[in-house]
């Protein structure tokens, strides 16, 4: 349930952003977050290769192993962890372009991807020592953090997106400090904690038996959490393309169409209402004036209107399609986080009523 948690954080700043931000912003922080969610996936599969490790020699009485785990654990991640951090931020553009970033919406998905790319520290860390007090035998102090973490990424998100108005990179923003929150309350935890075996300088190094070891546990669980990820990354990269053709064709047709009605039809009021002026009308009023409110007037009334109802049009059919494919991938998780849409727009909703 932790890590379910810690899938909902782009959920929330989709929501967020949804309710107080641009179109942009919210194409930004859907690709984007799809992204670092199979990043966070696969770390935290990896990261399974400690906890299974760790619980094996606790429960085979070499304590004194636990220390050279835990040190090992520790070095491979902040390895991990530096890597991602220097280089999902420079592959952001082309992470964003992978996955056919409207253009529109490029610079948007550009940054989440590359704030949180600088994250990566933070959510390599939270998953190493989530996975450290599971092979402690404690799984509810992770999920503890997460939910100390979840409540803080929405209360960044309203600070950052729906008060400082700051968008995709806010809400981005606001997953990087409550992933640093969840850290912090872990490290609090440990060292709180009085741990079955003693850990010193000597331990925090690569230990090769015990990184075999590990790499035979985690990477299987990893690859096939990877492989998942990364299907629904090229679901969503193709669902996205498709939706942005079919809407754009339908937005054009909608747009020619319900523009020239309106012109006609206003254009047939109009003139049917000159008919009916008496002739000083005719004679205190400048032809061109009357030529130019039946023709540029006119016009620029039915391109406004006829924008509206394509913009309303294009979103409606935006959602329905993203909607339709979630649930042909994944049923059940679509379903739970609908479910978990009307709690979190009860924060929402109330921060807006309080802003104005």
């Amino acid at each position: 349930f932790a890590m379910f948690l810690q899938s909902l954080y782009g959920a929330v700043d989709l929501l967020v952003v949804g309710k107080y931000a641009l179109a942009q912003d919210v194409s930004g922080v859907a690709v984007g977050s799809q992204i670092m969610q199979t990043i966070t996936g696969l770390v935290s599969s990896f990261a399974m290769g400690t906890t299974i490790l760790l619980g094996q020699t606790i429960g085979e009485g070499r304590r004194e192993a636990g220390g050279r785990v835990i040190g090992t654990s520790v070095v491979l991640f902040l390895l991990v962890g530096a890597a991602l951090t220097a280089l999902v931020p420079l592959l952001s553009s082309s992470l964003a372009q992978v996955m056919n970033a409207p253009a529109e919406a490029f610079a948007e998905t550009r940054q989440y991807i590359a704030i949180c790319g600088l994250g990566s520290v933070m959510i390599v860390a939270y998953n190493v020592l989530g996975s450290i007090l599971r092979g402690l035998g404690d799984s509810r102090t992770p999920l503890m953090t997460v939910a100390i973490a979840s409540v803080c990424n929405i209360a960044g998100d309203l600070l950052l997106v729906a008060g400082l108005h700051m968008g995709a990179p806010g809400a981005a923003i606001a997953t990087v400090a409550s992933q640093t929150v969840s850290v912090l309350v872990s490290l609090w935890v440990l060292r709180r904690r009085t741990l079955p075996f003693s850990i010193t300088g000597k331990d925090v190094r690569i230990s090769p038996p015990i990184l075999r070891r590990m790499l035979r546990f985690g990477t299987p669980i990893a690859l096939q959490d990877l492989l998942v990820g990364l299907s629904f990354l090229v679901i969503l990269a193709i669902v996205t393309l498709a939706i942005s053709n079919i809407v754009g064709v339908l937005e054009s047709y909608i747009n020619s169409w319900v523009s020239q009605r309106i012109v006609f039809d206003m254009k047939n009021e109009m003139f049917s209402h000159l008919q009916t002026m008496p002739h000083s009308f005719f004679t205190s009023e400048k032809q061109g004036d009357i030529i130019t409110r039946m023709n540029s007037d006119i016009s620029g009334v039915a391109t406004v209107i006829s924008s509206i109802l394509t913009n309303i049009v294009s979103n409606v059919c935006t959602v329905v399609t993203t909607i339709v494919a979630l649930f042909r991938i994944d049923a059940k998780l679509s379903l739970i986080g609908i479910l978990v849409i009307p709690l979190l727009v009860i924060p929402t909703k109330s921060a807006g009523k309080n802003r104005w």
